[in-house]
């Protein structure tokens, strides 16, 4: 399945308005910083996963996992927070993109 330059802005928009909601009120704070830094890293493992998804075939869980695996260390680097929080945000942020992704 081939997946379009829309489909792919759309996933990466989606995605990060849920990670970014999810980081304030996990760090309850919502600022440019935060809201670029998510941004950043959500435009680092988005389209990759959105590929591997639609264009390989790759098993979805696998997917989410590799992505936790690359965002966590990138949100303890960029938001500052200890490794715990970083992944909290990590895995609650991409469990609740991915359950937004299978409703669409």
């Amino acid at each position: 399945m081939f997946t379009t330059p829309r489909q792919l802005v759309v996933s990466l928009v989606l995605t990060w308005l849920i990670e970014w909601a999810t980081a304030a009120v996990i760090l309850r704070r919502s600022d440019r910083r935060l809201a670029y830094n998510v941004l950043l890293i959500n435009a680092l493992t988005n389209p990759p996963a959105v590929a591997a998804f639609t264009e390989f075939g790759i098993h979805f869980l696998l997917i989410e996992l590799l992505v936790v695996i690359v965002e966590v260390p990138l949100y303890r680097l960029l938001l500052r927070v200890p490794w715990r929080l970083a992944l909290t945000i990590g895995v609650l942020a991409n469990a609740l993109s991915a359950a937004a992704g299978f409703l669409l």
